[in-house]
């Protein structure tokens, strides 16, 4: 149905009332945002502080919202071997054996608890990361389950204590394996990688991290970012 004049005039002034609301509404939320006539190149530079002339530090949990980031799991199966001998007459024998094999999972990376008040420093456009060292995120550095350890060749009786040395001995073993200088370097260049493009996805331009205990080698200095294993 067409609309008559009067009509026409009345819908276009209720056009024009809500394009102003809107604009109101736009002008009371950058006032609350920037307040003072403040500039910003975008909000995320306000929420983080910092403008191109500034210098400015933040709380790890206003970047990562979680403790530890793991960038590197290792799973491997065990083995604890023991024997207990007495001396008789006719020379050694054996009195007790167990072959107990023990499933463990060891997770490299990095305690974000542990960073210092000036982990994450914005100087102008360059944002500077220190991470602390990397390290085994297993609580209490236990790597065995020993609710799912296997038994073999069991002669004789062994006590809780003795289960408990062999579990603490597959344990310094799984840590043995996998920690090594090697695998510590490799995680170190994979949380790099993975904080540079996790920054710069939330919008900072340059970014340059450190771990603490960490020298890259001249061929690791400029690694792919890659996914968590």
């Amino acid at each position: 149905m067409a609309l008559n004049i009067p009509e026409l005039n009345m819908h276009r002034a209720k056009q024009v009332a809500f394009v102003l609301l809107i604009v109101l509404s736009a002008a009371l939320v950058v006032a609350v945002l920037f307040p003072r006539g403040e500039k910003k190149e975008s909000v995320l530079k306000h929420l983080f502080n910092r403008s191109e002339t500034s210098t400015s530090v933040m709380n790890v949990n206003e970047v990562f919202p979680v403790d530890q980031i793991s960038v590197m799991s290792f799973f491997r199966e065990v083995p604890v071997h023991e024997q207990r001998f007495v001396h008789g007459i006719n020379g050694w024998k054996r009195t007790r054996n167990i072959y107990c094999v023990y499933p463990a999972t060891l997770r490299l990376g990095f305690d974000l608890r542990k960073c210092k008040g000036d982990w994450l420093v914005c100087r102008n456009d360059t944002t500077f990361v220190h991470m602390p060292p990397v390290q085994a995120l297993n609580s209490g550095n236990r790597f065995v389950d020993e609710t799912q350890c296997s038994v073999y060749n069991v002669v004789g009786n062994w006590s809780n204590a003795e289960k408990k040395a062999m579990c603490d001995k597959a344990n310094q073993r799984m840590y043995s394996l996998c920690f090594t200088p090697a695998n510590t370097q490799r995680a170190a260049e994979l949380g790099i990688a993975l904080v540079t493009e996790l920054l710069q996805t939330l919008g900072h331009k340059t970014v340059v991290v450190s771990v603490e205990g960490y020298l890259p080698s001249p061929t690791s200095l400029d690694v792919a970012p890659m996914s968590r294993p």
